[in-house]
């Protein structure tokens, strides 16, 4: 009897000091696992030409002044970007946990005669061999695991950055396109207060009175779906930077300069526009971790097909007599039904799935290239035009046309419409300018880098 009451008494301490340090231990090491996440991506996020922000670092939301400030703010208090960070430090966790050897079993047990007489213990320790055999091989496949979710963390990112540089651009187009419709509408206003005047005195129809009139309140209605896009683009803004809705922020008045950025970047290529994708798009590093670790599980997978339920157990036993016994047990799986044939099959079958996968993201993204690069060169196109002939031709027929109003040569209404068709191609400006950024950007997106940079090095 005290043999069985000190064998259970030490059976459940053992499993109660398992169960009570357990709990402690996991919540002081998650920090440690999102921290290594955190390294991991640092250097990703300045290599792509962005500064990381620490908590302690003043940041200012009255004026987003670059993209590189709005994704700044990202960085620090994007809701999304969190979720990506933390995310990875699961699975940092979950990596550490596939490179642990599996728990021996224990068994106990006490048996006592029918006829009566003293208990008989039996304690066993069981090691699952096929475990211990293929370690080597686990190891090899949680490291390649930790490297696919790093890319895969990394994509993630990459394509939350790139999204705050689209919404940024086109909260800086809103404002810019909103203060040309404010000068067309205050244009309208004139040329419809002028037209009154005109038809009190007599000078024109009311047909002509009506005309400007409702030529004021089309401007009016455009004007006012010009500050509602604004202010929705400025929420979207808001939104992604995961700032509080109560924060107010603004953006710059106009887009950054295009024809200064073209001079300094220069013409790209697509084979090296290519040839940097390869190098830096989080899309294909992720399938090329991919296909190591499908090669890392088929692997295993052979290694495993050999030692197929495979197991060593130590047993301990105590006879009624008092005489002990030690030996052991070896058990393995016959593969009469499962051979493992049919699981190493789907496991091949995946690794050429990913190979083909691969082809087709390489092919969408040099597709993407040169879409990108012939938007790029049409923006251009046409803000040449804009800026070296239409622009430089108005501003020549407003300074004529005044020099004729002044002479009373030309009425007030020529004047406006001249006015009116300046504003017009100034609007165009502001359409190609952004079409030209939000191309440029989908290309930097694609190769996973800034371009400038790159081509420099």
């Amino acid at each position: 009897m005290y043999l069985l009451k000190s064998g259970l008494l030490s059976l459940l301490l053992f499993m109660t000091a398992c169960q009570s340090a357990s709990p402690a231990r996991y919540q002081t090491h998650y920090a440690e696992y999102e921290r290594s996440a955190r390294a991991y991506l640092e250097p990703k996020i300045t290599g792509a030409g962005q500064h990381v922000i620490k908590d302690s670092d003043p940041l200012s939301t009255d004026i987003i002044s670059t993209i590189a400030s709005a994704q700044q703010l990202a960085l620090q208090r994007s809701p999304r970007i969190a979720s990506i960070f933390v995310e990875l430090g699961i699975h940092e966790a979950d990596v550490v946990q596939q490179r642990l050897r599996a728990n021996p079993g224990m068994e106990l047990s006490l048996m006592r005669p029918d006829s009566g007489g003293r208990w008989q213990m039996e304690f066993s320790v069981s090691l699952g061999l096929l475990d211990w055999l293929s370690r080597q091989r686990r190891i090899a496949l949680a490291e390649t695991e930790q490297a696919r979710w790093q890319a895969q963390a990394w994509r993630l990112l990459h394509e939350e950055l790139g999204h705050v540089r689209s919404v940024w651009l086109h909260a800086v187009a809103a404002q810019q396109k909103l203060q040309i419709h404010r000068e067309l509408h205050e244009s309208a206003t004139v040329a419809a207060d002028f037209a009154g005047v005109l038809f009190e005195a007599g000078n024109i129809s009311e047909l002509e009175l009506l005309s400007n009139q409702s030529i004021a309140d089309q401007r009016q209605a455009k004007l006012m779906q010009a500050e509602f896009d604004a202010i929705k683009a400025r929420n979207q803004l808001q939104q992604s930077l995961g700032l509080a809705e109560l924060e107010n922020i603004s953006v710059p008045e106009r887009l950054p300069s295009v024809t200064q950025h073209a001079a300094d970047s220069g013409p790209p290529e697509t084979e090296r526009l290519m040839q940097l994708a390869r190098e830096h798009q989080p899309a294909l590093q992720l399938m090329q971790f991919e296909q190591q670790q499908k090669q890392a599980a088929l692997a295993l997978a052979v290694r495993r097909t050999g030692l197929r339920g495979a197991g060593l157990e130590l047993i301990t036993e105590r006879e009624s007599s008092g005489e002990r016994q030690h030996g052991f047990a070896l058990s393995v799986e016959a593969p009469v039904f499962d051979n493992g044939d049919t699981q190493l099959s789907v496991m091949q079958g995946q690794l050429q799935l990913a190979l083909i996968q691969q082809q087709m993201i390489e092919a969408e993204i040099r597709t993407g290239i040169r879409t990108s690069l012939q938007e790029i060169w049409s923006s251009l196109q046409q803000l040449n035009l804009l800026n070296s002939d239409e622009l430089p031709r108005l501003q020549r027929m407003m300074a004529l046309s005044v020099q004729e109003y002044n002479f009373m040569l030309r009425g007030t209404f020529d004047l406006l419409a001249i006015a009116d068709l300046m504003l017009d191609a100034r609007m165009r400006q502001v359409n190609a300018s952004e079409q030209y950024w939000r191309s440029y950007s989908t290309l930097e997106n694609l190769i996973g880098t800034q371009i400038q940079e790159s081509t420099n090095d």
